[in-house]
């Protein structure tokens, strides 16, 4: 089939949106389908065999119609939509095509079909009215693996302290940064954050270490080679570092909300805080000085994520869309 899928980001960002649009368009073609891409911001004109149409300006209707006509689109999938895919959607419903719209930020009349990452969203858009169908992203179970755990690299970033927390992930939110600067002080812990930004040196005041932005196979060894990682942000939808540290064999410490209660279950393969008490997840990440609580929950990180790897998300995701089969 023909599908058009449209998305606020795409390669070479590194963002969630991007990272899981990389992800739907190397499934679908695996499965045979002719791929566009309707993006904005600068980058190639393709990936991987499929048509990559960025928009570097505002985009109007009439452009993105004109995009979607071209390539003859029979699907319209929007990832997150905003300008560009509500356009799209807009578009796709005019001319009476299967349209799905993935996390909308909102309820979104012109969508066909609607799915959320999480139970949070799931929830919010019922409450609009909009009967959201649940589909969980995948994890790239080869790339994040707790064999690339790197006992050197561990020591040389906890200097001498007993454990070592990473965090990867948005940073420029200030309850997050306050969040992380307070782990980063506690006593004993030795806080590692993934991707420099805005706040490098407030975290780095604080005593954390701030690594440039990674990505690949040196974020894959990161992530396994610490002994915690922390989701500081309550409401992040995606969670996509949650399911890379536990396929890396690491468990998470996160709140009870958005995506992480999703992936991560209480007492198995992490611990959630109560996002009421502001000071309940730096409780948590103190209690994983237990090596003992730490290497249970360990235990337990990867084959809670194992039967996610992106084939199956891919999988699950065309038996929402039966005509894609």
């Amino acid at each position: 089939m023909k599908i058009a899928l449209v998305t606020e980001t795409f390669l070479p960002r590194t963002d969630e949106t991007a990272d899981t649009a990389r992800h739907l368009v190397d499934g679908l073609l695996a499965l045979g389908h002719d791929i566009l891409v309707v993006t904005a911001g600068a980058g190639q004109a393709s990936y991987r065999g499929a048509r990559v149409v960025r928009s570097r300006r505002l985009a109007t209707g009439t452009a993105v119609g004109a995009v979607l006509d071209s390539f003859d689109a029979q699907h319209v999938i929007a990832l997150r939509p905003h300008l560009l895919g509500s356009l799209a959607l807009r578009h796709g419903y005019r001319r009476g095509l299967p349209t799905l719209a993935i996390d909308p930020p909102a309820v979104h009349a012109r969508a066909g079909r609607t799915l959320a990452t999480n139970r949070d969203r799931a929830e919010n858009l019922g409450l609009t009215g909009t009967d959201a169908g649940l589909w969980s992203p995948g994890v790239d179970l080869d790339e994040y693996h707790p064999g690339l755990r790197d006992p050197r690299l561990r020591t040389a970033w906890a200097k001498g302290r007993p454990l070592v927390v990473g965090h990867a992930g948005d940073t420029t939110r200030t309850k997050v940064v306050d969040r992380l600067c307070r782990i980063a002080t506690t006593p004993g812990v030795r806080l590692v954050v993934f991707g420099d930004g805005p706040a490098t040196a407030t975290l780095r005041a604080a005593g954390a270490k701030v690594t440039p932005a990674v990505t690949g196979l040196d974020l894959a060894r990161g992530i396994a080679s610490v002994d915690v990682l922390v989701q500081a942000r309550k409401k992040d939808q995606h969670v996509p570092s949650v399911r890379r540290a536990l396929a890396s064999g690491v468990p998470v410490v996160g709140f009870r909300a958005g995506g992480t209660r999703d992936v991560v279950v209480d007492g198995h393969n992490g611990l959630l805080a109560d996002p009421a008490y502001e000071g309940a997840l730096v409780r948590l990440v103190g209690d994983l000085s237990d090596e003992e609580l730490r290497t249970r929950l360990a235990g337990h990180a990867r084959d809670s994520v194992a039967d996610r790897g992106w084939d199956v998300a891919i999988a699950e995701l065309t038996a929402h869309l039966p005509v894609l089969v």
